[in-house]
């Protein structure tokens, strides 16, 4: 009964319904059922169907999702960049990328979302994330680099792009980051070079 009442007239009654699908979490309930309510009119229904889409992690609604990044609604926004947080879904890397030029609490979202994820691509986005003036995006950018930096394997062709960092930038968190992440890479000499000069 759940799903007639997505149809309700009442936002509040849509919503419940949505929250009780996604806590069943049966990913046939994804598609159409979910993936319809992100394009409810009321924003707290499109909120609690990214949001039940989160919890049951169906890849069909990824694309959705992705969509759902730009949503007028800066809290559904944030609830998409938390749900990628989760899935690890590597196609929502650029578009999260993209969301770290959005309002703070999305972009601190997506940040945090992209250090989850895992994608070396997000490195050079994250870094001058490290200056920014809302201290939640330079923690969860702060976070989501050390995360990054820590997979050796992935980081051997950022080599030159942290040694120039550290060389070239005078922002103390944006040297850290690069300073650690040569040390993760095995490439303590080359740091070491660099701050001596």
């Amino acid at each position: 009964y759940f799903i007639g009442w997505l149809s309700d007239e009442n936002a509040d009654v849509r919503v419940a319904a949505t929250d009780a699908l996604g806590k069943i979490g049966d990913s046939r309930l994804a598609d159409p059922y979910l993936i319809h309510a992100l394009s409810d009119e009321n924003w707290e229904v499109r909120h609690a169907a990214v949001l039940a889409l989160g919890k049951i992690g169906d890849p069909r609604a990824v694309e959705f999702l992705i969509e759902a990044l730009g949503d007028r609604e800066p809290m559904v926004r944030s609830a998409v960049a938390l749900a990628f947080g989760k899935s690890g879904d590597s196609r929502a890397v650029d578009p999260l990328i993209e969301a770290l030029e959005d309002d703070w609490f999305v972009s601190s979202d997506a940040a945090f979302a992209l250090g989850n994820i895992g994608d070396p691509r997000a490195i050079k986005a994250l870094v001058p994330k490290l200056a920014d003036q809302e201290g939640m995006l330079r923690k969860n950018a702060i976070e989501a680099l050390q995360k990054l930096t820590a997979k050796k394997e992935l980081m051997g062709e950022y080599v030159e792009y942290f040694i120039e960092l550290l060389s070239k930038n005078n922002h103390a968190l944006v040297r850290g980051v690069a300073a650690e992440a040569l040390r993760n890479i095995g490439d303590a000499q080359a740091a070491l070079r660099v701050l001596r000069n």
